[in-house]
């Protein structure tokens, strides 16, 4: 296939997007450009882009932006809308007392922190973005300490009210949740409690995170796409139908690790939960878990979530996904790429422009200017954002 993976998208096809890691993994403007351009070239028309509490505010009141400005206007050139996670760990000011500096789960002692660095957030991006998500499953561990549906509900609530101030007609989904049935609490449980402990005021959809892998939707036994089905119902009977499940993330890796599928196994079973998913009217757009691959090595699962390899090159998920953007048959990968549309270490040839800067983007679209740091003040190193997320322990069963 000698084509680019697809710029236009099918008049009603359901549209679909990634949940990107180019945060951690750029180190220039090319960087950025090059992961919008590889999320367009699929005929994805969405992206979830972290912003990470523990980096944006290391003091309090301070806000460094320069890992989202870079992701958001790259986006933003290339007509992406953005859908912005608020994920923590809270800064270590914010946690109080036994605050640790190295927790990547930590949550803040108080809420109202976490509302006012949401309102910050809504203030500097209510021109290009209106969907948000809250925090990074919240029912594990891993993102939230201790998981408390109660505590989470007090953080909710804050970021809620803080970005419907800013933004009346916001979108404000919950943290995706994943299917840990082994954590404290489960992802069915967990809305379950949402409405019972007064939540549902707090939220306009409900985030969830079906992982299936290493199988498809459709012949996982654990069947845990049907929790999608089990969330719904709870929604119903609480009378909060108009409501609905985004899925911000789900994916199926390649490599050579026991939990992956092949290339074109991958292809397909990404197509199918995109066709299952188009098709269910309770459902938003589903966000698929990667763009790239983080590393070349094959047998580390966490790293081969793309649907483009390491050195960017498409796999046959790239133009599977093409074709049923497009409305293409058929949807099924049945070719193997031979060319990569952009090179990972220059900007793609494709784009007509170059990423604008804060300075040259459309008054409607820029971003506005902050007052940097003090000089005299590094900001401290942090734990890593935890856009990384974090899914081997999870299949082996570590919690």
């Amino acid at each position: 296939m000698t084509t680019d993976p697809g710029t236009a998208s099918a008049q009603n096809v359901p549209e679909f997007g990634f949940a990107s890691l180019t945060q951690l993994t750029a180190t220039s403007d090319a960087d950025y450009a090059v992961s919008a351009a590889e999320i367009k070239n699929t005929g994805a028309s969405w992206v979830r882009l972290g912003v990470a509490w523990n980096y944006v505010e290391a003091f309090p009141g301070v806000y460094n932006w320069s890992s989202v400005d870079p992701a958001v206007l790259a986006a933003r050139a290339k007509g992406t809308k953005i859908l912005l996670i608020l994920t923590g760990p809270a800064p270590y000011w914010a946690q109080g007392k036994g605050a640790d500096p190295n927790s990547g789960s930590a949550t803040p002692s108080d809420p109202a922190t976490f509302g006012r660095f949401a309102a910050a957030t809504a203030t500097r991006y209510k021109d290009v973005v209106s969907t948000w998500e809250i925090w990074n499953e919240p029912n594990h561990p891993r993102f939230f300490t201790s998981p408390d549906v109660a505590r989470y509900i007090k953080l909710l609530k804050a970021a809620y009210q803080a970005i419907h101030s800013v933004q009346p007609n916001a979108v404000v989904v919950t943290g995706g949740l994943t299917p840990t049935t082994d954590a404290p609490i489960s992802e069915i449980d967990f809305v379950d409690q949402l409405y019972r402990k007064g939540g549902r005021q707090f939220f306009d959809g409900i985030g969830m995170h079906p992982y299936t892998f290493p199988y498809g939707i459709n012949d996982d036994p654990r069947h845990v796409w049907n929790d999608l089905e089990a969330a719904r119902a709870i929604m119903t009977k609480k009378g909060d139908a108009a409501k609905k499940i985004w899925i911000t993330e789900w994916g199926i890796p390649t490599g050579s690790s026991p939990y992956a599928s092949s290339e074109t196994q991958q292809a397909d079973r990404l197509v199918e939960a995109l066709e299952t998913a188009g098709a269910t009217p309770y459902l938003a757009p589903l966000f698929i878990f990667t763009v790239r691959d983080l590393s070349a090595n094959q047998a580390d699962l966490e790293s081969n979530f793309g649907v483009y390899r390491y050195d960017g090159t498409p796999k046959e998920s790239a133009y599977a996904l093409q074709r049923y953007a497009t409305g293409s048959s058929p949807t099924s990968s049945s070719t193997s790429p031979t060319t990569s549309s952009t090179s990972p270490t220059t900007s793609p040839t494709s784009t007509t422009s170059s990423v604008p800067t804060s300075s040259s983007v459309p008054t409607t679209t820029s971003l506005p200017t902050t007052t940097s740091p003090p000089t005299t003040t590094s900001v401290p190193t942090q734990p890593n954002p935890s856009e990384l997320f974090f899914r081997v322990g999870r299949v082996l069963g570590w919690w």
